[in-house]
């Protein structure tokens, strides 16, 4: 790449068998706006629009209609960010579009079967509270709105919230509090814009992953931080229940 880049940088695939990788931290340990595109047809790297704002530990999302939205992370000094901006693979460039209503670092972002964008939880800083906060943006209106709270407070499971088949949005594990896994997860459920308990894994987990398998077979949970620093190899399977 044309950059180094660590830390919760976009990478998503676009059409055209091409990979939009941007933001993150760089080598300095300085937030990034740099963005590239990888082409697998040519094998190389090229740089495309800069983001706005240089953000590092921030979500994405691929909205609908192939472009990119970004919110939230950290800037170089730490502070965490509220706004968000949008790339245009047609274009190449970013554009802001509304704010969230709080500043998150961290938080997890699932794309719902509306389009809408679901973001969740995060925190301020390591040692603050997580957010049991959530909110939805439109990207029609380019707007937030809040919906409803997690039962706990999570971070660091950006990797792990996920859709499920029928619409509702699954969010296992993540910290509580600095260094602090759980094994609880929560259950959204857009037609209420609710949260509620989903049981508990086997283990706690944060900045695990997770994936839905094929067939109606349920979530299958992986690895983590299960007790800080050490990391677990177990996994778990959640069945989907109505």
């Amino acid at each position: 790449m044309n950059d180094a880049h660590f830390e919760d940088f976009v990478a998503v695939l676009l059409p055209g068998r091409k990979v939009l990788v941007a933001g993150g931290f760089g080598s300095d340990f300085s937030s990034l706006t740099a963005a590239e595109i990888y082409d697998e047809a040519t094998n190389t790297w090229t740089p495309t629009g800069s983001m706005n704002v240089g953000r590092g530990e921030f979500v994405n999302a691929v909205l609908y209609d192939g472009r990119v939205l970004v919110a939230g992370g950290l800037a170089t000094d730490g502070t965490p960010i509220a706004s968000a901006e949008i790339y245009n693979p047609v274009s190449g460039t970013w554009t802001l579009t509304g704010s969230m209503s709080t500043a998150r670092a961290d938080p997890t972002a699932v794309r719902l079967l509306d389009g809408r964008v679901l973001v969740a939880g995060g925190d301020a800083s390591e040692e603050d509270p997580r957010f049991r906060s959530a909110e939805i943006f439109d990207p029609h209106t380019g707007q937030w709105t809040a919906t409803g709270e997690m039962t706990t407070g999570r971070s660091e499971a950006e990797y792990a919230g996920l859709l499920l088949r029928d619409g509702r949005v699954l969010m296992p594990g993540g910290f509580t509090a600095n260094e602090t896994p759980v094994a609880t997860a929560d259950l959204y459920n857009p037609k209420t814009g609710t949260w509620s308990s989903a049981g508990s894994m086997s283990v706690p987990r944060a900045g695990h992953s997770a994936i839905v398998l094929h067939g109606n077979r349920g979530v299958l949970v992986m690895g983590g931080l299960n007790s800080p620093p050490a990391a677990t190899a177990s996994v778990d399977i959640a069945l989907q229940t109505h």
